[in-house]
């Protein structure tokens, strides 16, 4: 089957976007605020991070930054704990939220109980250490920190859902554009999801990790990326396909949630940093493997759209995102499966049209199959303003044709191989930011892989059954 990714979509809306980039971003200027890591003022076309990154190759991210780096736009990670202390971290713009339990400053810690946060972070903001650690997806954007875990020295009094939520009102309170949750909880957070979507953020959330012994199909999405609206991301691998322990967010018999996938963003080892085991010293770029990066990864990507399109809503962009990655459908044309969602998140194809075309409305509140109906590529309107601005006309982003929602069914049992419309394309074809721009959220799942092994990403797969509910699961 012919790759969504090497159809003309991605490959015209990389062109264009090449041929009508801005001229690089202006500078970053910023402190890391409530930290000891200082103030540094960085260029944004002159930071450099360490070579061999395939997820920030993968996702063309040097081109994406000759255009846009985040600047402007405001990130809410929730998470366990932060050290935004570290050499990759070092310039970043990065303040303290508060504890979800008290309304005090979150305090920073370091060593492993602050690796999967600090590993978050860092895949959006990374600031690449001159070369020897991480760049971010959107270096140039403002993380605020909000803290699920209230003290690390009480291991396993991580607060409920009622109290992360407060943390999601917090963060639209500040003015988030984007909130990121690479976690999984209970119910008690729709309410406080929904105000944030209206209040104009995107959510972002990891979809989990399927537990040994237990059928894909019969594995629920994690909430909060089960519930409607949010960006349910999954994980996928170097090699184009997704990984074998995302969920497949089926509607199976008496389940009474509406849970379905978003998108696909690199997940499977995925070189972001972590805290060796037992020791405060930082491990730059070591690997990670679920769908939590990925979440940070997509997040940093929606942080990036909205710094380039100040003006779309956080339901433009994520019409915008949907409909740029293809899924199933012809060019231009939403499709899904029950594998891989909406497709994998193609950043620079995104960015080359203007989203505030697209109808304010979330198509993640509905279900695929009417997603599909209610919003063809004929749906969007091609703004006024739209001849001074870089657009991917040709891309069929604007075009007709047909959806793929017929084939839905019969696509998600035949891609259940794991296999995906993959990011890699044969050699000698042109990279598509498909993959890249694997901006999906991956949330942390399952198995405690949020602590990156000191050798190799294999070790990030020992199964941790001593987590709290609303501990990260999966890195």
């Amino acid at each position: 089957m012919t790759s969504h990714r090497q159809r003309t979509l991605g490959v015209l809306g990389a062109a264009a976007l090449l041929a009508c980039a801005l001229a690089p971003a202006s500078a970053a200027v910023g402190t890391t605020s409530g930290t000891s890591a200082g103030s540094v003022t960085v260029a944004a076309d002159g930071r450099a991070g360490m070579p061999g990154v395939w997820w920030y190759d993968a996702m063309k991210l040097d081109e994406v930054h000759q255009v846009a780096t985040g600047k402007g736009v405001k990130v809410a990670v929730i998470d366990g704990h932060l050290d935004a202390r570290i050499p990759d971290l070092k310039g970043a713009k990065i303040s303290q939220g508060t504890s979800c339990q008290y309304d005090t400053k979150a305090e920073l810690y370091t060593g492993q109980i602050a690796s999967h946060g600090t590993a978050m972070v860092t895949a959006i903001v990374g600031q690449g250490a001159g070369g020897k650690g991480i760049l971010g997806v959107a270096p140039d954007a403002e993380v605020r920190f909000y803290s699920y875990d209230p003290k690390a020295e009480n291991p396993g009094n991580e607060c409920d859902a009622t109290l992360i939520a407060r943390q999601v009102d917090k963060a639209v309170t500040w003015g988030a554009d984007v909130i990121s949750m690479s976690l999984g909880v209970g119910a008690g957070l729709d309410e406080s999801v929904d105000r944030a979507i209206d209040a104009g953020a995107v959510v972002v959330a990891s979809s989990g990790e399927v537990p040994d012994g237990v059928p894909r199909a019969e594995q629920p999405i994690e909430l909060p990326g089960g519930i409607p609206g949010v960006v349910a991301v999954v994980a996928g691998t170097n090699q184009g396909k997704v990984w074998s322990k995302n969920p497949m967010g089926t509607q199976y018999e008496g389940s009474q949630l509406n849970d379905w996938l978003g998108l696909v963003a690199p997940g499977v080892e995925t070189p972001l940093g972590g805290f060796r085991s037992g020791s405060d010293l930082w491990q730059t770029a070591a690997p990670r493997t679920g769908t939590s990066g990925a979440t940070a990864i997509a997040a940093g990507a929606f942080a990036v759209l909205k710094s380039r399109w100040p003006e779309a809503t956080g339901n433009q962009l994520v019409q915008a995102a949907l409909h740029a990655a293809g899924g199933r459908g012809s060019d231009g044309e939403l499709g899904y499966d029950k594998v891989q969602g909406y497709g994998t998140l193609s950043l620079q194809t995104t960015l080359a049209q203007d989203p505030t075309g697209w109808p304010d409305e979330n198509p993640l509140r509905l279900p695929p199959g009417e997603a599909v109906e209610a919003y063809p590529a004929s749906s969007y309107t091609q703004p006024g303003d739209a001849a001074s601005e870089p657009t991917a006309q040709d891309d069929g982003g604007s075009g007709t044709g047909t959806t793929g929602a017929s084939a839905a069914a019969d696509d998600a049992a035949a891609s259940d191989d794991g296999s995906l419309p993959g990011w890699v394309l044969p050699a000698g074809a042109v990279v598509l930011v498909g993959l890249a721009a694997g901006a999906l959220l991956l949330r942390r799942r399952s198995t405690g892989s949020d602590r990156p092994g000191a050798t190799s990403s294999g070790d990030e797969q020992t199964t941790d059954t001593t987590y709290d509910h609303t501990a990260p699961r999966g890195s």
